[in-house]
């Protein structure tokens, strides 16, 4: 067997799970969603985004809020999710008022 078959055969048993100990399979991440379209959640802005929109990070999922300034805390609701991670929000208020100027 050359180096190609064993590299194709590890990554078919990875991929359907055969070999792996009871350990890391009960590692494995879930592929679930953390929030629900329509939930409410608070979120600080830490990036802009390339079309200016910003960015929030918080439990493990980014989070995408239009018109929102580094810094700023804002309540907002889940509208779309982009990924299992990813999540467009609406701007429902603001938490915490900082002035940033673009």
């Amino acid at each position: 067997m050359n180096n190609r078959e064993n590299y194709v055969r590890k990554e078919r048993a990875s991929f359907v799970g055969e070999g792996k100990s009871s350990k890391n399979s009960s590692q494995r991440r879930s592929h679930l969603p953390v929030f629900a379209v329509g939930n409410d959640i608070e979120v600080t802005i830490k990036e802009i985004g390339k079309q200016g929109d910003g960015i929030g990070y918080t439990d493990g999922c980014t989070i995408i809020v239009p018109n929102a300034n580094i810094n700023e805390t804002v309540k907002v609701k889940i509208e779309k999710a982009i990924n299992t991670n990813t999540f467009k929000a609406k701007r429902l208020g603001e938490i915490n008022k900082t002035k940033v100027f673009r």
